[in-house]
């Protein structure tokens, strides 16, 4: 929860208050932020990620449309766009990393998700809005 929040203490803010060593602790290469966290490449901080980001999408995958589905793995694992991305998937995913990829995990969506969830559900369906607003608060607190 800290972490989603950015209130994470890292080292680079250890470095600034208390003047200790800014690199993370893991790989000892970069600098430890907000972001470094969700991108560092050493092993242990690989396999927890992938662990959690494993458990997200199980318990989102019940709820949430295939398109969008596949936007969130893609934002999640790290994916560039791919040919066997779904068009709609492919906006949502070019919009969500415009904001941001930590912006993401704070619940922080771009406007694109509701267009596409709204699409995906077909223009027939009965308080579309009230569904939309219901699913992206269960999706964000998810997260």
């Amino acid at each position: 929860m800290k972490l989603s929040h950015q209130l994470w203490n890292t080292n680079v803010q250890n470095n600034k208050f208390y003047r200790l060593p800014e690199t993370c602790i893991l790989c000892n290469i970069s600098p430890e932020s907000i972001d470094h966290i969700y991108k560092c490449t050493h092993p242990s901080a690989v396999t927890n990620r992938e662990e959690a980001q494993e458990k997200l999408l199980t318990q989102i995958h019940k709820s949430m449309p295939p398109t969008l589905l596949q936007a969130i793995e893609s934002i999640i694992k790290g994916k560039s766009t791919a040919p066997e991305l779904h068009p709609l998937a492919e906006s949502v995913v070019r919009y969500q990393r415009d904001l941001g990829v930590s912006a993401f995990f704070r619940g922080h969506l771009s406007t694109k998700w509701r267009e596409v969830y709204n699409e995906s559900r077909g223009a027939t369906t009965q308080n579309l809005a009230t569904h939309c607003r219901r699913w992206l608060f269960n999706f964000i607190k998810s997260i």
